[in-house]
């Protein structure tokens, strides 16, 4: 097990509602732009190791936990779909037995209070494999498609065509059980306005409630990367690719769907409640290897753990899960995975004030003024001071700021990487007079 100081801090730090994330790290090929972590030429004797490995790390959670209610469950990875149906269907009736509310029924409405998120791709979905995560209780399905398009495909090294992209999207909407969110990408080598637009409108066809929106980015030490620094392939200027995924954005937004976050829209009301979760810092486990999850501390007995210095010690901590091998090995003794299994980052005051500002500002509700000075031990009138000399002052959404919000309108969204570390500097020296440590 964990250690027990550990253990004993976060069994006093009991959440009253808890957020969980599960992250499945197998794929049959690695896409040449992607950095998540995942694992490929996985066979089905190691992947149901790895179920078994989860379900322990689940029910040590859940005895931690006991009573905390679970609001949202989401399987992400890497490529949930892929794990074979006799190995998902006990996996699916485990998590629902340890996690899905007591009061909801075998099958989920679209409008019940419990997300149960699974992401997928077109090519390891079927119509058997849709009826089971229906019956499990998954209610909402995150397909990735970045593109309608077979020469995009090809350029992205997707193992779906566009074929099975329809036949997937076909099945989804002929089963009925579940909200759909796909992905969609822009800023892909060679593309214009005009294949922007056309991936939009096929998109549209299908009626998503949510669609996540992305451009593509040369992320360190994947092919992609090699290829354009070897000139075998040009995404061209920045603004160009921003005009692409603002094309997209646009039509979006002129068919109804709300811009609700630097990356995703919805349809009125079907907004990602357990992304939202993490954009408003509530805490969530994380199961799986290479999963990561955020949970609040106890106050700390005589023998604290390490972390920041001072009173009253770190009011969280985000631990991260090892790779699969080292998953696995771990996961081999009693309990939950080894003490040595997880990777802590203590976290104060100072780095939660932060953060909550870092991910609220990312979204169109922005951050409660009130709340969170209340939450942080500082004066309102001090932190609407630091945020009105903030830099990014300028694309403060005005009426929100008088209301008691702080909200950066949709052009400092897009500007926001280059604003924080700014406004960074000003909560650190807003936290330290006020005592925050």
């Amino acid at each position: 097990m964990i250690d027990a100081q550990i253990e004993a801090r976060l069994k006093l730090g009991q959440p009253d509602e808890l957020m969980v994330y599960l992250h499945i790290p197998f794929c049959s090929t690695r896409c040449g732009y992607c950095d998540f972590y995942s694992e490929t030429n996985v066979g089905e004797l190691r992947i149901a190791a790895t179920l078994k490995a989860i379900l322990r790390e689940a029910e040590w959670y859940r005895s931690i936990y006991p009573h905390a209610r679970i609001s949202s469950l989401y399987l992400g990875g890497g490529t949930p779909s892929l794990i074979p149906s006799k190995l998902l269907a006990p996996f699916l009736v485990g998590l629902s037995r340890l996690f899905r509310p007591a009061t909801q029924g075998p099958v989920h409405s679209l409008t019940d209070e419990f997300e149960w998120s699974f992401e997928a791709n077109p090519e390891s979905l079927d119509p058997d494999k849709l009826n089971l995560l229906a019956e499990s209780g998954v209610n909402r399905l995150s397909l990735g498609v970045q593109s309608f398009n077979d020469r995009f495909l090809r350029a992205l090294e997707r193992q779906a065509d566009s074929r099975m992209v329809q036949r997937a999207l076909e099945a989804i909407q002929n089963n009925g059980h579940f909200q759909l969110s796909l992905d969609l990408m822009t800023g892909l080598p060679d593309q214009s306005k005009d294949d922007v637009a056309a991936d939009v409108q096929q998109l549209l066809n299908y009626a998503p409630e949510h669609v996540s929106l992305y451009s593509l980015t040369v992320e360190r030490g994947t092919p992609l990367e090699r290829r354009v620094q070897d000139g075998l392939v040009s995404l061209g200027e920045p603004s160009h690719r921003d005009s692409l995924w603002e094309t997209a954005a646009a039509l979006l937004r002129h068919n109804g769907y709300r811009h609700y976050e630097i990356s995703n829209f919805c349809l009125p009301g079907k907004h990602a409640r357990h992304n939202s979760g993490y954009w408003q810092g509530r805490p969530y486990l994380g199961l799986g290897p290479g999963a990561v999850g955020t949970l609040p501390l106890g106050p700390p007995g005589p023998s604290r753990p390490p972390g920041p210095p001072g009173p009253p010690g770190p009011l969280a901590v985000r631990m991260s899960n090892p790779a699969l091998g080292e998953y696995l090995q771990a996961a081999g003794g009693e309990g939950g995975l080894g003490t040595a299994a997880h990777t802590l980052e203590y976290l104060s005051g100072q780095d939660l004030l932060l953060e909550r500002f870092l991910l609220g500002l990312r979204t169109s509700e922005g951050v409660r003024i009130g709340a969170c000075a209340g939450e942080f031990g500082i004066d309102v009138a001090a932190l609407r001071a630091a945020l009105e000399g903030w830099k990014g002052a300028v694309y403060l959404d005005r009426r929100s700021f008088a209301a008691g919000r702080v909200v950066v309108r949709k052009r400092g969204r897009m500007l926001l990487d280059r604003l924080l570390p700014d406004l960074a500097v000003r909560l650190e020296s807003l936290a330290n007079e006020s005592g925050i440590k």
